[in-house]
């Protein structure tokens, strides 16, 4: 079956939550070197002797990527998939932007609850 490229109609798409996610890992991914030098800075723990470059090289190697990635794919995925499934739920065609932010909210402060001891491991691995 060849590819097409046109576009799809709404009855058939299903949503992508999960493309969120991983799409919030990868931003994660490219920023978390800049924050550990920043985090370095900030806290004065370079040494006049060792180079930033040399610094954040060791912290990339051995401190909380793992950590990091872990929380933003879980705050990301479970906002954007209790976001979707509540809407699903609805079962409206259009729904009313104050109920879509209410449901933006909702999910939000459950991604929050569900993050916050992954971030206190990753707090204590840095």
């Amino acid at each position: 079956m060849p590819l097409s490229f046109l576009p799809v109609p709404d009855e058939t798409r299903l949503p992508r939550w999960y493309f969120g996610g991983v799409a919030a890992t990868l931003a994660q991914v490219c920023i978390y070197p800049v924050d550990v030098v920043k985090i370095g800075l900030q806290t004065e723990q370079i040494m006049e002797k060792i180079t930033t470059y040399r610094y954040a090289r060791y912290l990339l190697q051995t401190q909380g990527l793992p950590g990091s990635l872990r929380q933003q794919f879980l705050h990301s995925t479970s906002r954007f998939g209790i976001y979707h499934k509540i809407k699903e739920e609805l079962q409206m065609k259009e729904v009313p932007f104050v109920v879509d932010l209410m449901l933006s909210a909702a999910s939000g402060a459950v991604g929050a609850l569900l993050k916050n001891p992954v971030e206190i491991i990753n707090t204590r691995m840095l």
